[in-house]
């Protein structure tokens, strides 16, 4: 399991991740979801399996923790996807221990204490009475150097308690209190960002402020709409999730996903032409041929962690396969029906075909773009070199087909078993495809999706506006999907369903969307995200991107 203090160490660690010098963004709402509970009190934490996210929201009267993940269907709401019964009827912080596999709560006025719960629910394992505050908030922070369990407080304490978890604290053992902290607010929420603490005021007009570790005050500050009251904080690695209290009687509980001044870098591909400097965002599709992970006839969702080298299929498996330097190129080398992981690594142009060969075939520059271009079931390794418009597959063929600045967009655009060169235009928004046909549709504003809904009808240019979610084809075939500014467009068969439509959010926490489908959280901002056609049938009339 990857931890979410690790998450925000290891891309700090590689210079992905840094606080911004504007404090502009701080306490802008990035979105915002109903809650679970009906109450006012309860605890809210973020748990990462595997990479992906679970909203968790505990219950104030009826003693359960429900995990819940984004509504495909549904803006602003989370389907719970799994209940977890305490055994208990009251609660106040929420807190998951990745390091134990263990829930801390905390209860303010009730028992003025501490417990520990397995991961499945049930009875406390140990309780203890803190003595120094009333307890209410909780986080639980873990990195490779240290792991400690925050405590906040409620009225009319001004303290916070941090109990040192690095040690043993299996079974029944209770951790030793390391410090008392006086921050001098009443810090009925707390959360762990780097090294900086974000915490709730319980009083009004109940601000959520940036302190460091030593509990001082930094001087950035925001508050929720409508004058809510903060009662539990998260960290998700870049943004703060807030539960709020509902205002009055009838309204429902929300939680927020706020902008704290984190950012993770992204990078974008420029192409300069002899009059303009046009930014294009290279599609999936050129890079990712297949993504049937397991072999079992329905694309996966996957990323790859450039700091790390690190695979992960949701659901299916993760591996260490590569470094920061290469480009995961995955596809069935093989032609076992199974998609293998392949990386390029430009600098030599290496490929590499995990368990099965490398080899070296172009260099720096060059734009990979693997796939079964002779039909024979088996991808195969081809680049693209944008400065001469060569298209080259290794021991099959090569062609001149294009310009500098054309954008690759190879694809089965038709009823044939084989993948086509074709490139998109900006300066002009030509698509062509060789030997098949030509035509204008787009512009360089837009993300080109090879066979955006072609079905069985053949090659269908088609593209995905960012600027406000629109998704069009030569067709006529239109639809807002996403929201503008903040999305890459991905190619997705999700369990076989047809679906080609797809977004990776990453602004948002890593949010995977595929249009009437699913949705779910899953990687960090620094992944590279990988989805992608079957590795079977690939003339089959389901459309796919």
């Amino acid at each position: 399991m990857m931890k979410k203090g690790l998450i925000a160490a290891a891309a700090l660690a590689a210079g992905l991740l840094t606080a911004t010098a504007s404090m502009a963004a701080v306490g802008d709402i990035v979105n915002w979801y109903y809650g679970h509970s009906p109450h006012w009190y309860g605890g809210l934490d973020i748990r990462w399996d595997g990479d992906e996210m679970y909203v968790c929201e505990n219950e104030s009267d009826t003693g359960y923790i429900w995990m819940m993940q984004p509504s495909a269907t549904q803006d602003h709401v989370l389907d719970t996807v799994q209940t977890i019964s305490l055994g208990i009827a009251k609660d106040a912080g929420l807190a998951w221990d990745e390091d134990h596999n263990y829930w801390w709560l905390a209860g303010a006025n009730w028992y003025y204490g501490v417990g520990k719960l397995p991961a499945t629910g049930g009875s406390f394992l140990v309780t203890w009475i803190t003595g120094y505050i009333n307890p209410y908030g909780l986080e639980y922070y873990t990195d490779e150097d240290e792991s400690k369990l925050y405590v906040g407080s409620t009225a009319p304490f001004t303290n916070y308690l941090v109990y040192d978890c690095s040690g043993d604290v299996s079974g029944t053992k209770v951790p030793p209190l390391e410090e008392v902290v006086n921050c001098g607010i009443v810090p009925i929420a707390l959360a762990r960002a780097g090294d900086n603490l974000w915490i709730a005021e319980g009083d009004a007009p109940y601000g959520v402020h940036k302190f460091d570790l030593d509990g001082n005050y930094l001087g950035v500050s925001f508050t929720l709409p409508d004058g809510r009251e903060a009662l539990s904080l998260a960290f998700d690695g870049q943004y703060l999730w807030v539960r709020d209290n509902k205002p009055s009687s009838g309204s429902l509980i929300k939680i927020y996903q706020v902008d704290i001044g984190v950012t993770l870098s992204t990078t974008t591909t420029t192409t300069t032409t002899t009059t303009t400097t046009t930014t294009v965002y290279l599609p999936v599709s050129s890079r990712v041929d297949s993504a049937d992970f397991n072999g079992d006839g329905s694309a996966d969702v996957a990323v790859f962690r450039p700091s790390l080298g690190l695979w992960k299929v949701r659901g299916i498996t993760s591996a260490y396969f590569g470094t920061s330097d290469d480009i995961p190129v995955p596809g069935d080398y093989d032609g076992d029906g199974t998609t293998d992981l392949a990386y390029f690594r430009a600098a030599s142009g290496l490929w590499k075909v995990r368990g099965m060969t490398q080899t070296y075939f172009g260099g720096a520059g060059d734009k990979p773009i693997p796939g079964d271009y002779d039909g024979d079931l088996t991808c195969e390794m081809a680049y693209y070199r944008p400065s001469w418009g060569m298209w080259k597959v290794r021991g099959f063929t090569s062609a001149f087909f294009g310009q500098p600045g054309d954008v690759p967009v190879p694809g089965y655009y038709c009823s044939t078993a084989d993948k086509q060169f074709g490139y998109f235009r900006p300066s002009s928004g030509l698509w062509k495809v060789r030997g098949v046909t030509s035509r204008y549709f787009g512009s360089g504003d837009e993300i080109p999706v090879p066979n955006l809904g072609a079905g069985d009808r053949g090659w269908m240019p088609g593209y995905y506006r960012a600027s406000d979610g629109l998704w069009k084809n030569a067709a006529g075939t239109r639809f807002y999907f996403g929201v503008g500014g903040d999305n890459i467009a991905m190619a997705s068969d999700p369990a076989g369903s047809g679906q080609n439509a797809a977004t990776y959010r990453m602004t948002y926490g890593n949010f995977w969307k595929v249009k009437g489908v699913t949705s779910f959280y899953f990687g960090i901002g620094s992944d590279v995200p990988m989805a992608g056609r079957l590795t079977t049938n690939p003339s089959a009339a389901a459309p796919r991107l």
